[in-house]
């Protein structure tokens, strides 16, 4: 992703097969932003028969240096 493609655009592009790819996908791109905690959150209401929402959540940190 280069720092002219939005998130959004990232998104509405994909053609993941994974929630767990495009979470992981989606939390790389942070790098580009100035943000040291990042939490993304993706869920498909009709990924698992019987289940109420099947979701993937991953939470990221960049370490400060001295």
């Amino acid at each position: 992703m280069s720092r002219g493609t939005s998130l959004l655009q990232l998104i509405d592009t994909s053609s993941y097969l994974t929630l767990e790819k495009l979470v992981l996908e989606l939390s790389r791109a942070w790098s580009l932003l100035p943000l040291l905690t990042l939490t993304v959150r993706c869920e498909n209401p009709s990924g698992v028969a019987f289940a109420h929402v099947s979701g993937v959540e991953m939470t990221r940190k960049r370490e400060v240096g001295p």
